[in-house]
């Protein structure tokens, strides 16, 4: 079985240092020909890249992964390269439309690969994309069912990833309020996955 590397996007954390370990990190991996791994490593120094406001620096990052995902041109570096994509449109450019775009399709194709855990993880981006773009109840929905697919995967947001959920959540209790927002989260936690991902996928009107 192939190793899920998106575990690895979930659980390299804060505590890594934000320079020189990554790039040394990602320096081995060069070397060594892991390309998945370094698609991971390089993925998390964009992330760094981007909290420490370089941008430039984030964007070579992530066109270094996606030039790795190109060669790999596997169905699962393909569904990493579209979340990388996403998460450098959310948190650089601000382009939530076009974040909502790419979490959709790496969304579509790792339901369609059967994988829950790479679901899961679009299931989250696509419910904060959402609720940046307006669409606040559908959002209110998805994020109730992908905090039910976190607990069953065993998926633990840390750090900004977690920041990241709890201002969308503050987001949505503002404009539809804590009791609408808890009723269509417990409404999204029944869904079956099945439901939530064709809720994720649907057109916005």
């Amino acid at each position: 079985m192939a190793m899920n590397v998106l575990v690895g996007l979930s659980y390299v954390g804060e505590d890594v240092d934000a320079g020189p370990a990554l790039e040394e990190m990602v320096g081995v991996l060069r070397q060594t020909g892991n390309r998945m791994m370094q698609i991971v490593w390089l993925r998390q120094l964009a992330h760094r890249r981007r909290l420490e406001g370089d941008l430039k620096g984030a964007q070579r990052a992530v066109d270094e992964a996606l030039e790795i995902v190109k060669i790999e041109a596997t169905p699962e570096a393909n569904v990493l390269g579209q979340y990388i994509l996403a998460s450098h449109l959310d948190e650089a450019e601000k382009d939530y439309a076009g974040a909502l775009r790419e979490f959709r399709n790496g969304l579509s194709a790792s339901h369609s690969q059967g994988s829950e855990w790479e679901t899961t993880f679009g299931l989250t981006g696509v419910a904060r994309m959402l609720a940046h773009n307006g669409e606040h109840e559908r959002a209110a929905l998805l994020l109730g069912a992908a905090a039910a697919m976190q607990e069953k995967v065993g998926m633990h947001p840390q750090g900004p990833r977690a920041e990241a959920q709890r201002k969308v959540t503050e987001v949505l209790g503002n404009a539809l309020g804590e009791v609408e927002l808890q009723r269509l989260r417990t409404q999204g936690r029944a869904m079956s996955l099945d439901e939530a991902a064709a809720l994720a996928t649907e057109a916005t009107n």
